[in-house]
């Protein structure tokens, strides 16, 4: 044989025992070890659910209809400047709001301006197929 064939075959004899070696470690792995494992993962992700549902549940105590202040409608002016309608007790404020800053732009008495409803996708959807504008 010639010299590379000795390499060759020196190389695959110097390795078979490392990976003979590996495939015992591998199967060498007992089941309970594996099962704690994929428990600890459950418990975890369990966890997690838990404060998640445990956060949503103690934000949404202050409900907009136990609020002293409402807010009735918001509109971008800007990428970081808002017009915001808020109702306190019988009063609407405009308020202007900008990155730092909240100015009152203007007052009305609860009600006076007509507040638009909010479009749903059903009633776009409806419009669109019936073949009727946003007008009527």
């Amino acid at each position: 044989m010639t010299r590379a064939r000795w390499r060759m075959w020196g190389c695959c004899a110097a390795f078979t025992p490392l990976a003979a070696r590996s495939a015992e470690a591998h199967d060498s792995v007992p089941v309970g070890a594996t099962l704690h494992s994929l428990g600890a993962l459950a418990l975890v992700l369990a966890a997690i659910v838990a404060a998640a549902w445990l956060l949503r549940r103690l934000q949404g105590g202050a409900t907009a209809s136990n609020s002293l202040v409402k807010t009735i409608a918001a509109t971008a002016v800007g990428p970081r400047e808002r017009v915001v309608l808020v109702e306190i007790q019988d009063t609407w404020l405009v308020l202007g709001v900008a990155q730092g800053s909240v100015r009152m732009l203007h007052t009305l008495p609860r009600g006076e301006a007509s507040v638009p409803t909010p479009v749903t996708f059903a009633t776009w959807l409806t419009r669109a197929h019936t073949g009727q504008r946003r007008g009527g």
